[in-house]
């Protein structure tokens, strides 16, 4: 009977895993935020995330429970909710002040349907720990400032969702091309609307307020103005 490498391997994995359990789980969860903190001194990580030694965690950002792999990188302030998967052997690019829903699955590599079987031969056969061509495509995704994100959403490789866009819940965003401030939704997602008009949204986009100083941003005025509702 063939055994593929990939089942051995993570045969062993599992059994380094189950010497991970015999530290208890609060135990652990404090090592890891302690470890996060320095880290990422100016942000909250919780001790029951997972994020690659290469990840890059901006100011001010919070991330609960989620994965958050090697190449992706979150700019300031923004949130990652309970649950959510960012990661893929491609960049994955987060702009500033976005908000991810819990969920939400990003995620810059895929398995390639254009090959005969979709089935990951190559991994199972040589025991790779990494999804890599040609079992799997890997193509950059990149999501602008003031992005939302709703739960369960998925990026798929190769998106890229420009400045101020709302994704709704369950949506499946692929490879195109959205205008700033777009509202997407369905799968797979579509425009189903625009937030502002356009005399509006161009003032936002040459506001570019994400840009500015921390201390502005949540300044008593700027707040005031940014939770306003546009005439």
């Amino acid at each position: 009977m063939y055994i593929p490498e990939y089942v051995k391997l993570l045969s062993r994995y599992e059994s380094r895993k189950l010497l991970h359990g015999l530290i208890s789980p609060a135990f652990w969860n404090w090592l890891q935020f302690r470890a996060y903190r320095k880290r990422f001194p100016g942000s909250y990580v919780s001790g029951d995330s997972d994020v690659g030694s290469k990840a890059k965690i901006g100011t001010g950002c919070l991330v609960w429970q989620s994965y958050v792999g090697d190449l992706v990188e979150l700019g300031n302030y923004s949130c990652v909710g309970v649950g959510s998967r960012l990661g893929g052997e491609k960049e994955v690019r987060i702009g500033r002040y976005c908000s991810i829903a819990p969920g939400c699955f990003i995620f810059s590599t895929h398995h390639d349907h254009r090959n005969r079987t979709t089935y990951s031969l190559r991994i199972m056969k040589e025991g790779r720990a990494r999804m890599l061509p040609p079992d799997c495509y890997s193509i950059p995704i990149s999501v602008g400032n003031d992005v939302w994100i709703g739960r369960d959403a998925k990026i798929l490789a190769g998106a890229v969702i420009p400045d101020g866009c709302v994704v709704g819940a369950g949506a499946v965003v692929g490879k195109k091309q959205y205008e700033p401030y777009t509202i997407l939704g369905g799968v797979p997602a579509k425009p189903i609307g625009q937030r502002f008009s356009d005399e509006t949204i161009s003032e936002l986009l040459k506001l570019e307020w994400w840009n500015k100083e921390g201390e502005e941003i949540f300044s008593e005025e700027m707040v005031n103005f940014l939770l306003s509702k546009p005439e």
